[in-house]
């Protein structure tokens, strides 16, 4: 499969063509995409750094592989699986999920003797994401062609790898941590943030949008709200700002229980993780939404309040009409998102959930749903009080614990 022999070269006395051919497994949606325009680049790079072989061809696949971030260490020996199925020569996994080991962000695994690796994509952070996906799967094929594992892939300033030996099994896999403690953690929020796309969702949450707008445009033709943006510092304007988008976030996040809850299956660190990325979630689309009102207030603003009126009712110097404009359309846009928080319970909680959840996290809502019904079903079924109380002893003690495999490492002291 390595080599393809071409007759006619070698009666030329020509040498023989070298191809090898990877197998990309990238989980469904953005990992997918990213990887499909990023395979042209890697081609070109390794055509640069490696000589010996004339053509690199990639084979993909989509596949999620494995259904939650606790069972990612399993992804090497699905990946193998494939490997063996399509022959290919190395495999790539490019996993949408989060991987943590020891309370360090994990940039990827890698077995040399099955020639196989796995990528988890939110490790490398939101920002020039692609070149990060490019010079990291580079990077991992140099290491499958040479079988060096020891060598520190160069990704980005911001992503340090070190790697590791992870302890959860005893396979001959080594594992790439992010050395950046806080930076490792920031980039895998924001990562995963980027998955669930919140740019896509701007105007998903139209009656929230209404509800603000109404709110804010009945609040502008009062005069007390004038003198107040007259008499209010920036400094006021940016908090009140910050916690009107703070307050509907907090406000979405509690009315529709978008909180992961515990459950037996899940680990307490993935859940702060998918807790945290679905706040920022919400805020980023909030703050979108703020943007939006604040432009649909500038229109009934200028239509509602009179230039001449704004005048004579405040303290506001007339020179600076336009300046006097804007601090009113601050305020009265915080005021009316505040407002519009209560407008957020008329929305369908499945919808806001599917907009705020990526398709991951969604399965785990899922699962954990179908998980607390079986639970239920099954205490319906005691006969006694005490064995109700027992089961929901049990349940409780099952929530605190996670009962699965703990991805953890060794670090071995550099010299």
């Amino acid at each position: 499969k390595k080599t393809i022999v071409n007759l006619a070269n070698i009666r030329r006395g020509r040498r023989l063509i070298m191809t090898y051919t990877i197998g990309l497994v990238p989980s469904p949606g953005v990992a997918h995409k990213l990887v499909d325009n990023a395979i042209p680049k890697i081609q070109q790079h390794l055509h640069e750094r490696i000589s010996d072989v004339d053509k690199w061809h990639f084979e993909s696949k989509v596949d999620l592989l494995i259904g939650s971030a606790e069972d990612v260490h399993e992804s090497i020996d699905k990946a193998a699986e494939l490997k063996e199925e399509y022959d290919w020569d190395f495999v790539i996994c490019i996993t949408d999920l989060p991987s943590i080991s020891g309370n360090k962000v994990v940039i990827s695994d890698f077995n040399s003797e099955k020639q196989v690796s796995m990528l988890s994509l939110p490790a490398l952070g939101w920002i020039n994401l692609e070149r990060k996906l490019v010079k990291s799967m580079t990077a991992l094929v140099e290491q499958l062609y040479h079988n060096n594992t020891k060598e520190r892939p160069k990704v980005h300033p911001l992503i340090k790898p070190k790697a590791v030996d992870p302890r959860e099994d005893e396979s001959s896999k080594r594992r790439y941590i992010n050395r950046y403690f806080i930076l490792g953690w920031l980039q895998l929020i924001l990562g995963l943030t980027r998955a669930n796309e919140p740019w896509k969702n701007l105007f998903n949450f139209k009656k929230i949008i209404s509800v603000a707008f109404a709110t804010g445009t009945y609040v502008s033709i009062f005069s007390m709200p004038w003198e107040l943006s007259v008499q209010y510092s920036t400094l006021r304007f940016i908090v009140l700002m910050i916690i009107s988008i703070l307050g509907m976030a907090g406000w979405l996040l509690y009315a529709h229980q978008l909180f992961e809850e515990k459950t037996a299956k899940s680990q307490r660190v993935y859940r702060y993780v998918y807790n945290a990325t679905t706040l920022l979630t919400l805020v980023i689309i909030t703050l979108m939404n703020y943007v939006v009102l604040y432009l649909l207030l500038s229109i009934s603003i200028s239509l509602f309040v009179p230039v001449s009126l704004f005048n004579s009712w405040t303290s506001a110097n007339p020179d600076f009409t336009f300046i006097n404009y804007l601090k009113l359309l601050w305020f009265v846009s915080s005021l009316g998102l505040l407002a519009g928080a209560m407008g957020s319970t008329v929305e369908n909680e499945e919808k806001i959930r599917r907009i705020t959840y990526s398709y991951r996290q969604y399965h785990r809502y899922k699962e954990a749903q179908q998980e607390e019904k079986e639970k239920k079903e099954q205490q319906s079924q005691d006969v006694s009080q005490h064995d109700v109380e027992q089961s929901s002893s049990n349940k409780e003690s099952n929530d605190e614990q996670y009962e699965g495999k703990k991805q953890d490492h060794r670090e071995e002291d550099e010299s």
